[in-house]
């Protein structure tokens, strides 16, 4: 009777051992990248290899947090309303926490002057009040520009650009990075016509300011087709979504990449990829990283309801 027990517990055993492996090798595996992400320097950090000085008199180096002064502005814009030419006087107010800013080395602003969490989607609201800044500014160095005050127009311009350098550089989200890059571009411009408007006669500057501007388009060009990588509702590659997540060294798409782990839950067509992305969210809520861990908490607490509306933010 003993060894008819012994026997029957072995085989109960075995079966179930044989089950377990059974389901193991039969359950899907995540899908892998594809060359969009395999290709050489396409997970490297890409960044314009220029000195800023090619734009600024001297780069910023002030101690200090750039985004304490950022959010005044952004507050001061809610105050007096949509700019408009014909009260651009008032918003030298605003030029004028942007200008201490732009002499701060750093600015910490996502998760700090913000809401201390993300939600799943592309635009991100933050960047955006960071833009109306910039659109309040550049119409008062237009305004500045047709009084013939160029010097004023001059320094507007350079410091909406280190507004948008320091966007560019905290890494935060996608968009955050590409409405810097757009501010810088739109600000160097500005000044490339300014420089023409005027009648300086210095053209080195204006070759070093063209330079400059071109190294920002081909940024621009680099981030253009990688977001549509992270962030697309058809035609997804979850496998390159899981590169990005797990080993791109540029922050801002591991962030967007992350937080779309959170669609795969709902719309992964293999059930490999759903269990992989849930798998990664788990993994990433114990980082470190507050853009990280504020990425997967995101991600992890996306409802079926708020994916629904996903593809209209």
């Amino acid at each position: 009777m003993g060894k008819k027990l012994v026997r029957l517990l072995g085989a109960i055993v075995v079966v179930g051992a044989v089950t377990t492996l059974g389901v193991f090798l039969l359950a899907p595996a995540p899908s892998k990248p594809t060359r969009a992400t395999l290709a050489q320097g396409a997970l490297d950090l890409h960044a314009i290899d220029l000195p800023i000085t090619y734009v600024l008199p001297q780069p910023p180096v002030e101690p200090g947090n750039a985004g304490d002064d950022y959010s005044k502005a952004i507050e001061l814009m809610s105050e007096l309303g949509k700019f408009s030419m014909a009260g651009v006087d008032e918003f030298h107010r605003v030029h004028r926490y942007v200008a201490i800013g732009a002499m701060k080395k750093e600015m910490r602003f996502t998760l700090i002057q913000t809401p201390d969490e993300f939600e799943v989607g592309y635009s991100y609201k933050p960047a955006q009040d960071l833009l109306d800044v910039y659109t309040a500014l550049s119409g008062l160095a237009i305004a500045s520009t047709n009084r013939g005050q160029f010097a004023k127009a001059r320094k507007i311009m350079q410091d909406i650009f280190t507004l948008g350098h320091h966007m560019t550089a905290e890494r935060a989200r996608v968009d955050m990075v590409r409405k810097g890059l757009y501010i810088q571009s739109a600000a160097v411009g500005g000044l490339i016509t300014l420089h023409k408007r005027s009648g300086q006669s210095d053209k080195d500057a204006l070759s070093r300011l063209k330079e400059y501007q071109q190294a920002i388009d081909d940024l621009q060009d680099f981030y253009d087709a990688k977001t549509r990588i992270v962030w697309t509702l058809s035609n997804v590659q979850p496998g390159d979504i899981f590169n990005v997540a797990v080993n791109d060294a540029d922050r801002s798409f591991r962030v967007q990449a992350i937080l779309y782990l959170g669609v795969l839950r709902y719309n992964a067509v293999n059930d490999g990829d759903a269990r992989w992305a849930n798998k990664l969210i788990e993994q990433f809520s114990g980082q470190d990283d507050p853009f990280i861990r504020a990425a997967a908490k995101a991600a992890a607490e996306l409802t079926l309801a708020e994916f629904r509306t996903v593809a209209t933010q």
